[in-house]
C-alpha cells in the first residue's frame, strides 16, 4: 500500500508552521557538537597535552548542555500548555503583574 498524502490546506499549513520551528531547534542542538568538533580539529594540530586540555573541557561542556537542556524544553512545553489551555497572556496565567515581568530572566525579554 502506498502512503495517503494529506492535501487538507489546513494541515498542510500546520505542517510547514511546525516544520519552522522544528529546523532551528535542530540548528541549535546540532552547532555545540560541532563546535566541538572544529575545536577538536584546530587544536589537535597543537600536541597531545593541548587536545588532553580540550577534551576535558569539551566533556565537561558536552555533559553540562545535555544536563541543563532539559530547562529549554520543559519551560517551552509547560508554557505552550499552560497558554494553549488557558488562552490567557503569561502575566495573568502565572497572577504575576507588570512589577514582578523582570524577575524570571527568561521571562523577562516578553515584556
Amino acid at each position: 500500500m502506498g502512503a495517503v498524502l494529506d492535501t487538507d490546506p489546513a494541515s498542510t499549513s500546520l505542517n510547514h508552521q511546525v516544520l519552522s520551528l522544528a529546523l532551528p531547534a535542530l540548528g541549535a542542538l546540532i552547532a555545540e557538537p560541532l563546535f566541538v568538533l572544529a575545536d577538536s580539529a584546530m587544536v589537535g594540530h597543537l600536541g597531545a597535552v593541548s587536545l588532553a586540555g580540550l577534551s576535558l573541557a569539551s566533556t565537561i561542556l558536552t555533559t553540562t548542555v545535555g544536563l541543563f537542556v532539559f530547562l529549554a524544553y520543559a519551560t517551552t512545553a509547560t508554557t505552550a500548555r499552560l497558554f494553549g489551555a488557558t488562552g490567557c497572556g503569561w502575566r495573568s496565567c502565572w497572577g504575576w503583574g507588570r512589577e514582578h515581568s523582570s524577575e524570571w530572566v527568561p521571562l523577562g525579554s516578553l515584556r
